[in-house]
């Protein structure tokens, strides 16, 4: 008792779905301890989650799944749906000495990667999300 087993990231973003902004709530970072796997903490979860996007002003949940958890997720009422990749082989670069290290402590690196990142274009209009935090977090994370 009092120890945590199970642990959901849920967050509202901005998002354009078949072309038009909207906010919609991902369900991100699953996880449960072994021990406690099979006996309902991500059930219960995965329906507080939806309860509290039903309740708010975000019409929709989603989330991307492994393989394995899918079967999961569907007998939560999330339907499976093809997820659509874009690959693409970028022309040559030739490499100019203008790089710069960006220290993510740095207020000027920070400043650079949020203007990139302000700039840039979705790749769909299928589905994307418009979230500015959500990009500069996986931006960080790949550094």
């Amino acid at each position: 008792e009092g120890e945590l087993v199970a642990s959901a990231c849920l967050y509202s973003l901005p998002m354009t779905v078949k072309g038009t902004e909207r906010r919609g709530a991902q369900i991100s970072s699953v996880g449960t301890l072994p021990s406690y796997r099979r006996r309902g903490p991500n059930r219960e979860l995965t329906r507080w989650a939806q309860e509290w996007a039903a309740n708010t002003t975000t019409p929709f949940t989603f989330l991307f799944a492994d393989e394995e958890a899918i079967p999961f997720y569907e007998a939560c009422a999330f339907p499976a749906a093809p997820q659509d990749r874009f690959f693409c082989s970028p022309p040559p670069v030739t490499p100019i000495d203008q790089r710069v290290s960006l220290e993510v402590g740095c207020r000027d690196a920070r400043a650079r990667l949020a203007e990139f990142i302000a700039s840039r274009t979705p790749v769909s209009h299928l589905l994307g999300h418009n979230s500015f935090g959500l990009q500069m977090f996986h931006m960080l994370y790949t550094l």
